[in-house]
């Protein structure tokens, strides 16, 4: 039973934003919180803002979560206070998935099937497995399964700076250490990636898995043409390449020869990923747990499992706590692709929460500890809390 629910809007000044200082993306529209770049359709927080909520359970144990939205943090933070917190205060809920459908069932007539209501939902799921799993006294991933890998292999998520000499440099020092995979951010050209490809693969031979990103950019014409292109590569797969709804476009894509499709980081639910499943619209499966939560990213891996698709999570921005849910779910999937590790965001909030995750030769070590495996600064995290 949850006594009470906390959210805060952090923003923080010093850290550094989701770009590098290097990189060569001009900004084409800058705003006193946001920005755009040239050749990506998504818009970014100029410094990162993200939404975390603290539970507590009727027995005393806490737990933290936190949404997947860099942009518009105070909506969810709205939703979790005067909508979700006085529903699910002294309610008795057999499970978090209990919880999650009472609230998902209380708004579906009205078609909040995705978005900010979801991402509230996902927060607070979190939240309460992190307080379950800790009145355990065990890590989160030993709830969903008994011996959860304890050595998760990583790939570096995206290469920022300015030109190929320094991404050349980047990437040595990572292999230095063990990196085995990379995935790049790419225009869909054809050429342009054939180019940067060509040049960082006969730079960089200790990378053996390299992964291609389109984010959404592409026409069915010019990804059917990519997809092909990449088998001389040997890429992995390929990532986002159509826009996000477009499913009957993506099947056709998944149907011509080439690298793997992979996709998955804007669904909320298990309803959304049905079709997609049923229709073979993408070969592997990319659930973002931020925005997901436990519980249902639990029915995706299900379903993927059951559909014969591959389940690697998506990574995105955020604090150490949305990097440990991902990682914790991580741990539990069973297949055979990296896990997408953003290490310039992993810093984020590294002031205000402490986490027990190490890197070393090409894999993060899962700490031991009860619950995410995180501490908190409550203190700061208030001091860092705006309200818009």
């Amino acid at each position: 039973m949850i006594e009470s629910v906390s959210s805060y809007h952090v923003v923080l000044n010093s850290s550094p934003s989701y770009w590098e200082e290097t990189d060569s993306h001009k900004i084409t529209k800058i705003t006193e919180r946001f920005e755009l770049r040239e050749g990506w359709q998504t818009v970014y927080a100029r410094k990162p803002e993200c939404l975390l909520v603290k539970i507590t359970l009727k027995n005393g144990y806490t737990g933290w979560g936190e949404a997947n939205v860099p942009i518009g943090p105070e909506i969810v933070k709205l939703i979790i206070s005067n909508i979700i917190s006085p529903l699910v205060k002294n309610e008795n809920f057999s499970s978090p998935n209990h919880m999650w459908k009472f609230l998902y069932d209380i708004q579906r007539g009205r078609g909040y099937h995705s978005g900010y209501y979801l991402d509230a939902l996902a927060a607070l799921d979190i939240a309460v497995w992190d307080a379950i799993s800790k009145s355990h006294g065990i890590p989160l991933a030993k709830l969903f399964k008994k011996n959860p890998i304890t050595k998760i292999p990583i790939y570096l998520s995206g290469l920022r700076q300015r030109n190929i000499e320094e991404k050349i440099s980047n990437l040595k020092k990572w292999t230095k250490n063990g990196l085995k995979g990379v995935k790049l951010f790419l225009p869909a050209n054809n050429l342009e990636i054939s180019k940067e490809l060509s040049n960082l693969q006969s730079k960089i031979p200790e990378i053996n898995q390299w992964m291609v990103d389109l984010l959404w950019m592409s026409d069915i014409k010019t990804a059917i043409e990519i997809k092909e292109n990449l088998q001389n590569f040997q890429i992995s797969f390929l990532e986002c390449p159509l826009q996000p709804e477009n499913l009957d476009e993506h099947k056709i894509l998944v149907s011509k020869p080439g690298v793997p499709i992979a996709l998955g980081e804007h669904f909320r639910t298990h309803y959304q990923v049905s079709s997609w499943f049923k229709k073979n619209a993408l070969n592997i499966f990319q659930p973002d747990i931020g925005r997901t939560g436990f519980s249902i990213a639990l029915k995706q891996l299900k379903m993927a499992n059951e559909s014969n698709i591959q389940v690697t999570p998506h990574m995105g921005m955020g604090s150490p706590i949305f990097q440990a849910a991902t990682l914790h779910f991580s741990s539990i999937c069973e297949n055979d692709y990296l896990q997408e590790y953003q290490a310039g965001l992993a810093k984020n909030l590294n002031e205000l929460v402490k986490t027990f995750w190490e890197y070393d030769k090409g894999y993060l070590k899962m700490p031991q500890k009860p619950g995410l495996g995180v501490e908190i600064d409550e203190k700061n995290i208030l001091k860092n809390s705006v309200n818009i």
